[in-house]
């Protein structure tokens, strides 16, 4: 699916369950954006993959092999924002209390 659909039908359904389980909201969005942003990167979808890949005018599987250490560290800075949430929370908390 594309980012603003997936946007408008999954981020209301799983928002009521992130709270109920005491995640912030502003840390919930993150990681559901920057989860979304991975699957825009990733096969088999990867439309992302597709269009650059016909701007550069090479093949999409070179692209995916040269993509492979960018998208591991993605998920890594994934995994980080998700099971530390005071990085995120550290300059909200800071500007807005």
């Amino acid at each position: 699916m594309e980012t603003v659909p997936i946007v408008i039908v999954l981020y209301p359904i799983l928002e009521p369950i992130a709270l109920s389980i005491g995640m912030n909201p502003i840390h919930y969005g993150l990681v559901f954006m920057c989860t979304i942003s991975i699957g825009m990167l990733t096969p088999p979808y990867g439309i992302l993959i597709f269009v650059n890949s016909k701007i550069a005018q090479i093949n999409s599987k070179i692209l995916i092999y040269s993509l492979l250490p960018y998208i591991l560290v993605l998920l890594i800075d994934v995994l980080i924002i998700t099971f530390i949430p005071e990085i995120v929370l550290l300059p909200v908390n800071y500007f807005y209390k």
